[in-house]
């Protein structure tokens, strides 16, 4: 495969993820970096041996650029990936591709007549354990599937994060709660309907510098999301729930039984099966997954689509769709109504 020349936007934490999944792959290249903060870019920039870029500007301006990275902080992505979009960029951005549906939905389209491709995390049902998973439900293991019930915590990550309030700002929601719902509609279709209910339990907060600051969008909430299919999606996602002592799981609960999937995230999770009132038993052996989240298998997925001029398996559309049912439950929260979801993918 011929070498596709990646230039990142934002050096900040999940960048290193990124450039340490990417090793394998010799014939992704990161030709330079850009970072609000040139200090950070240079960092990032000695340790992987690569360019710094003065501006976003200049990667638009570089010819060599197969694809723009945005991995900034969620309240900029929209306005950055419409930049980097009308510049004629391809871009691959960490979720969410905007902060609202009606924003993302505009860039979406605008990718679109450009001809451009544009891609979203999270990717996590491209996980090994995930995917497997999906294949069992597909071959009818649970029979008539009735009810999906997902977690998804990140406890209270200030304790480790160097920037959380960046997160707290944006919620619980589009921080992890869009992980398992991802996931859910990739696998099993659109929604058409939320209900939703949650508050902010802590709202002082202290991070690692001893600085203090208040959360204004609810720590925990509950959501139940109905599917075009008819079946029932509950989702519970919080930022007090330690995620290491209770994991992202998710169970499918059909006529025959429950697939559980230890967790939505982490590519290597348990994946067991019951009949009703019986115990679990192993239906894989998820032993040789990938150990951890593969960041970078989506941008490798997008690259792969580029030279053989197919569609990446991250849909824009149902990127965009995701953000909707997020606003949906949001919208349920805050004004305590059930909420329509009007687009799909």
């Amino acid at each position: 495969m011929k070498k596709t020349n990646i230039a990142i936007i934002g050096c900040g934490n999940i960048s290193v993820q990124y450039a340490q999944t990417l090793k394998p792959y010799s014939f992704m290249n990161i030709k330079g970096v850009y970072d609000i903060d040139r200090s950070r870019a240079e960092e990032f920039a000695n340790a992987h041996g690569t360019y710094v870029y003065d501006s976003i500007d200049d990667i638009v301006k570089d010819p060599d650029i197969d694809i723009a990275v945005n991995l900034t902080i969620p309240r900029v992505h929209g306005e950055i990936n419409r930049r980097l979009i009308e510049g004629g960029k391809n871009v691959y951005t960490e979720k969410p591709i905007a902060m609202t549906y009606e924003e993302a939905k505009d860039i979406v389209g605008l990718a679109a007549e450009k001809g451009l491709k544009l891609c979203s995390s999270p990717i996590t049902f491209l996980g090994d354990t995930q995917m497997e998973a999906a294949r069992l439900l597909n071959e009818n293991i649970t029979g008539k599937l009735r009810l999906v019930a997902a977690q998804m915590h990140n406890g209270m990550f200030e304790k480790w994060h160097p920037n959380p309030s960046s997160l707290y700002d944006v919620g619980v929601l589009y921080d992890v709660g869009i992980y398992p719902v991802t996931f859910v509609t990739y696998l099993l279709g659109p929604a058409i309907k939320v209900r939703a209910f949650g508050k902010v339990l802590m709202p002082e907060r202290t991070d690692l510098q001893g600085r203090a600051f208040r959360i204004q969008k609810p720590d925990h909430l509950y959501a139940e999301i109905e599917l075009a299919s008819g079946i029932l999606f509950t989702l519970s996602a919080s930022f007090l729930v330690d995620y290491m002592k209770r994991p992202a799981s998710v169970e499918f609960v059909g006529d025959n039984g429950v697939l559980y999937l230890g967790s939505s995230l982490f590519f290597r999770s348990p994946l067991r099966f019951a009949e009703q009132f019986k115990p679990y038993e192993d239906v894989a052996d998820t032993s040789g997954a990938y150990d951890g989240i593969e960041w970078c298998r989506g941008l490798v997925d997008m690259a792969r689509a580029l030279e053989s001029g197919t569609s990446p398996k991250a849909n824009p559309y149902h990127a965009l769709h995701v953000i909707e049912i997020l606003e949906a439950i949001e919208k349920s929260l805050n004004e305590g109504i059930e909420v329509s979801i009007t687009s799909t993918f």
